[in-house]
């Protein structure tokens, strides 16, 4: 540090007085947005809510089969549809009414054996309001975060009249 070829001679205590003035000043401070909590995507609130109606169904149903009347378990274990979720659309596709426990066979390789599956629907809730489901085919419906978090909701407490009101305030 003491060479003529351009070093300044530093004296140790010009070097700590520089050093005590660095620390002395006020460090920058670096400001950060405050990000707001991203909303639950859609997708993952229609997985989630097929999940409780599955728990919901199997626990209402007693895992018996809709069509056949036998006791059914495991993978063979499924929730159909009477009206298709691919017809009946987001109303249907969740109405607890739409929705009964099959078997594999009764569910995959009978496409869900509609005719029985009616018959029996109609012994079990009457014309009047098998009519009314049917209306609800009729009737599309933009489902949103709230349409989503509010059914998990419902069917988490598991008043099906709820669930009716709530689908059929949609019409």
């Amino acid at each position: 540090m003491l060479s003529k070829k351009g070093f300044k001679k530093v004296i140790y205590s010009e070097w700590i007085a520089k050093q005590q003035k660095k620390a002395s000043v006020k460090p920058k401070i670096k400001r950060t947005r405050i990000k707001k909590p991203k909303a639950t995507p859609i997708s993952k609130l229609k997985k989630q809510l097929w999940e409780v109606i599955k728990l919901y169904i199997r626990e209402r149903d007693n895992s018996i089969c809709f069509t056949s009347g036998a006791k059914v378990e495991g993978s063979n274990r499924h929730v159909g549809h009477l009206i298709p979720s691919s017809v009946g659309g987001v109303l249907l596709r969740y109405h607890p009414r739409n929705l009964h426990i099959q078997s594999y066979v009764e569910n995959i390789h009978h496409s869900g054996n509609g005719a029985v599956y009616y018959r029996n629907a109609l012994v079990k809730y009457g014309q009047e309001k098998m009519d009314r489901m049917f209306e609800l085919k009729n009737h599309s419906a933009q489902a949103d975060r709230y349409f989503f978090t509010s059914m998990i909701d419902l069917y988490k407490q598991g008043n099906e009249t709820e669930i009716i009101k709530f689908i059929e305030s949609y019409i």
